[in-house]
């Protein structure tokens, strides 16, 4: 199975809004009472909490609605971030972490009320936020990383000519291919060079690139210092033309009014199966066929959803169970799908009125592609003779193996047996109205630089004795003394930030020890 895939079948789910967090339990307390959700929920619905089974099933999901949008608001929720892991998915590597972040927006009933809704936030719309936050328009963070890029070549421009006019132009590598296509403004083409190679590019050249990054040295013992300053600079200039070109995500309002709209035409068709038990907990198992909600993916499939299952818990009013069933559809090939999920020991967030679970396990099945499918039946073969292997292994030998690779095969078994892998995700922290300024910071390291750029100071830097604490391409004081400590020992204005003249100089003068 391809990750990708996998990974878009939970991008379905949380544009969806079924995809909700959890919170690990390393990192909650110990479990509390229930009585801060009885006062919630009677606060908010009075005595009478549980929809009969001849009661209005529109209104018990308007409850499940209004209660949501309670722990939300009371809980002073704006944006929420949730760091999450994958631990045992094939193809991801072991405990690969991944953060979403969902934005709490208002969305009016048809009776003039309002509810506040968690909106699954896209890369885009977070870069938004944090760039707001830090009180940055996106033109001026893409003018300044295209200044940065310049600035780098600059430096290695400065670096060649300083070493050639020294008298030891004999010590440069050839470079006038870089350089020709500089000045014939072809930049572009020698970034999609370098950007793009691959490991036989890398043979024919002589593996200069590889090593010229590491260390502006090539295999024949010469320097590279544009080749040295290309990569990052190129990555920059990339990534600003990439930021250019990214369409402003669309409206909260707009968003809100689908989901406005949405939640009125399900509250029409749902219908009551009955009461079931979930994890121990009573249910109400409510269908809701023929909803036909779409999704494109990245991959270009599209994604049709015709029924969902919610097992709504009545007292918590939080959904114990959800299975999806529809069609996803690539090219001219179209599979019928599921994706069924359960969530489990739900704990109280801190303090607040947020109640999530602990752990989410997902089954998904339906997904693979004709050719994916004829590839499963290859890795089945294989996964048989993987078992016999292991079987004929020492006893403490197939222990270890088993110890290490049990879940992973187990993930394999499932594909090889049904189509469907089953999953649990994990969230290892939940941040209440994260700082975006903060992250930005981080991002520019500290001043608006990029990280590559600080990075390549504070080595610098250390070579010349001075003491900038780890190469980390993040500024803090240590970097800001160091640097100042440069400037005045070099009758430099002092300032203690970072810049592309500033690394100029330390590379000219490293270069020349």
């Amino acid at each position: 199975m391809k990750i990708s895939r996998f990974k878009a079948a939970l991008c379905v789910a949380g544009a969806l809004g079924i995809l909700h967090t959890v919170q690990a339990d390393e990192f909650v307390g110990p479990k509390q009472g229930v009585d801060w959700n009885d006062e919630l929920t009677k606060d908010i619905l009075g005595e009478s909490r549980i929809a009969p089974l001849s009661g209005s099933i529109a209104e018990l999901l308007e409850r499940e609605n209004i209660v949501a949008s309670e722990r939300l608001s009371r809980s002073g929720v704006k944006v929420l971030k949730r760091a999450k892991r994958l631990p045992n998915v094939p193809g991801v590597a072991f405990d690969e972490a991944t953060a979403e972040y969902w934005q709490v927006v208002e969305v009016q009933n048809p009776d003039g009320s309002t509810v506040a809704l968690g909106k699954l936030l896209s890369p885009e719309e977070v870069q938004e936020l944090e760039l707001g936050a830090a009180g940055i328009a996106r033109e001026a963070v893409t003018q300044q990383m295209s200044t940065m890029s310049d600035g780098l070549l600059l430096t290695g421009a400065a670096f060649r000519d300083g070493i050639r006019d020294s008298g030891f132009a004999e010590l440069l590598g050839d470079e006038s291919r870089t350089l020709n296509r500089l000045a014939r403004g072809q930049g572009a083409n020698e970034c999609q060079w370098i950007l793009n190679k691959d490991s036989s590019t890398l043979e024919d050249d002589g593996g200069t690139m590889e090593m010229v990054s590491m260390s502006m040295i090539g295999p024949d013992g010469k320097l590279y210092p544009m080749l040295y300053v290309m990569g990052p600079a190129c990555m920059l200039a990339t990534v600003a033309k990439e930021m250019e070109q990214i369409p402003n995500p669309g409206s909260p309002d707009a968003w809100a009014q689908a989901q406005a709209a949405t939640r009125a035409a399900t509250n029409k068709i749902a219908k009551l199966a009955g009461d079931e038990l979930v994890g121990g907990h009573e249910t109400k198992h409510i269908v809701v066929e023929g909803i036909a909600m779409k999704e494109t993916m990245e991959d270009g499939s599209e994604v049709t959803i015709n029924r969902m299952d919610v097992w709504l818990d009545p007292v918590y009013y939080v959904r114990r169970k959800i299975r999806m069933e529809g069609i996803i559809k690539k090219g001219r090939e179209s599979k019928d799908f599921f994706m069924e999920r359960e969530n489990q020991d739900y704990r109280r967030v801190d303090d607040t009125y947020l109640y999530e679970p602990y752990k989410e396990v997902m089954k998904v099945g339906g997904i693979l592609s004709s050719k994916e499918q004829r590839e499963l039946a290859k890795a089945q073969k294989e996964l048989e003779s993987a078992k016999q292997q292991l079987a004929q292994m020492p006893a403490s030998q197939r222990a270890m193996m088993e110890g290490m690779f049990a879940s992973q095969m187990a993930q394999l078994d499932s594909l090889v047996s049904d189509g469907a892998a089953t999953v649990e995700v994990i969230t290892t922290d939940i941040e209440i109205n994260p700082g975006f300024a903060d992250s930005m910071i981080t991002t520019f390291g500290g001043s608006g630089h990029s990280e590559t750029l600080v990075r390549m100071i504070q080595t610098d830097l250390a070579t010349l004795g001075f003491e900038p604490g780890p190469a980390t391409g993040r500024i803090n004081k240590a970097t800001s003394d160091a640097i100042s400590a440069y400037q005045a020992s070099r009758n430099m204005a002092v300032n203690g930030a970072p810049s592309p003249e500033l690394a100029a100089a330390l590379q000219a003068e490293v270069g020349a020890l």
